[in-house]
């Protein structure tokens, strides 16, 4: 995948050929790219190849501490994911990565913990306000594997982070398909130019009277 910076460089090269660049910063292109790709993300999620691009996922070990006597929750919240017709991505497993837990909800999750009958292989948590639950009182740390909308901050929470906190946003990736960005990009330059369109009529015709000579 591109940074943040080489893919705001082609959309701010793009404007910059159009005459379209003067005010805006770099930051604001780069919050308008990532809601454009949040947008044709979830568009398009309902094909589940583009979700098979390794590239796409950071994978981390994240801390558990006790919740109460059933369940463990994440020590810090996980930073926002892509959300898709199938939800926010996200998969937890055990720390070798060979058992993968099952997603439930709160609510469900009140069920299967006071059921009579469990399944001793199967181990369950849920997302709640962006903090992970696992019911499983004894465990300590998982894996958390997802697609995350600012990778940095997903490899921050990592038990074995080496990411230096002063890295710029700029130098995080771009989250995008690469077969899908140049829509992204195209999508934003005709956001901001069509922005720029509409100001350059009101400069033009104050009193809104745009068929006035």
């Amino acid at each position: 995948m591109k940074s943040n910076r080489e893919v705001v460089s082609e959309a701010m090269q793009r404007l910059n050929a159009l005459n379209a660049d003067e005010l805006i910063s770099k930051r604001a292109v780069l919050s308008t790219l990532r809601d454009m790709a949040a947008q044709v993300i979830r568009e398009r999620s309902a094909n589940r190849q583009l979700f098979q691009n390794d590239e796409l996922y950071v994978t981390v070990q994240i801390a558990l501490s006790p919740f109460n006597d059933k369940l463990v929750r994440s020590v810090k919240k996980i930073p926002a994911r892509h959300d898709t017709t199938y939800g926010k991505i996200i998969r937890i497993f055990d720390t070798q990565g060979e058992v993968e837990f099952v997603a439930t909800t709160a609510h469900e999750m009140q069920y299967k913990l006071t059921r009579r009958y469990k399944n001793p292989f199967k181990i369950y948590y849920y997302v709640e306000n962006d903090y992970v639950y696992v019911a499983s009182p004894d465990i300590e740390r998982v894996k958390l594997s997802g697609i995350f909308k600012e990778p940095m901050k997903a490899k921050l929470l990592d038990i074995n982070a080496t990411t230096p906190a002063c890295m710029f946003p700029l130098d995080d990736l771009f989250v995008c398909p690469q077969d899908i960005l140049s829509v992204v990009i195209d999508m934003a330059v005709e956001k901001y130019t069509g922005k720029l369109q509409i100001r350059a009529t009101q400069d033009e015709n104050p009193d809104g009277n745009v068929l006035r000579k």
